[in-house]
């Protein structure tokens, strides 16, 4: 639990610190806790306060007051729906925008990133997406694809390898792992849209990969794929 770091999810470092003695400790009260992380006892009690604000405590005894820190997996359910929500947000606020835009490149730095981006993609994509993937992966990206089946939009989900999917999740095909490699280098994820392009690399634990809708890039790894996918 000393691992467990809040503060990229809008909990300042003293309310991460008591949220964290919380758990270790148990239900406790602002004095207790100030003597057990040697920090002011008003700086405790506002981080208790910020706490129960953000839902990460609840106060179970009034007088004296004792706090108790709700699970760390019912924190992360909750950070994730709100990031969920604010996400959504952000994407219907970019829909609706207008006017021109420099195309980009953005690096995407972990497996579990490439496939959120793709799940939240695929899921809100109007036009027809194309996925190239190993079957775990593709798996990942399940409520994606039913998704888009009860929408009616249209994809393409092409398995590397041997596919060992539910019956209810229909691939296009499949693509011997040594034909992706040959034409591409290494083993790799690759997803399209007709506007946006997001590919990353399999092969190693630290392998990264891009999302871009620079209109180049994108051609080239839909030619890519056409190639990939041709009997």
């Amino acid at each position: 639990m000393s691992d467990l770091d809040l503060t990229p999810f809008g909990f300042t470092p003293t309310e991460n610190s008591v949220y964290r003695a919380l758990i270790e400790l148990g239900p406790s009260g602002g004095y207790p806790l100030s003597n057990a992380l040697g920090i002011a006892r008003a700086n405790t009690y506002q981080a208790l306060k910020g706490l129960v604000g953000k839902e990460a405590a609840v106060l179970v005894q009034e007088k004296p007051a004792e706090y108790r820190a709700i699970s760390p997996e019912a924190l992360y359910a909750k950070i994730v729906n709100k990031q969920a929500q604010l996400l959504g947000d952000l994407e219907d606020q970019i829909a609706a925008s207008s006017g021109a835009s420099e195309p980009s490149i953005t690096p995407i730095d972990t497996q579990r990133s490439f496939v959120q981006m793709v799940l939240r993609d695929a899921a809100r994509a109007t036009d027809n997406v194309t996925f190239v993937g190993e079957s775990g992966v593709i798996q990942k990206l399940a409520p994606a694809w039913r998704k888009r089946v009860v929408d009616r939009h249209q994809s393409a989900i092409w398995c590397v390898g041997e596919w060992d999917g539910p019956d209810d999740l229909e691939i296009t095909g499949r693509i011997e792992p040594d034909r992706l490699v040959t034409l591409i280098g290494h083993k790799a994820g690759l997803y399209h849209n007709g506007k946006t392009t997001m590919v990353f690399g399999l092969a190693e634990p630290g392998a990264g990969g891009y999302w871009t809708d620079e209109p180049l890039l994108s051609g080239l790894v839909a030619a890519a794929i056409r190639t990939i996918v041709e009997d």
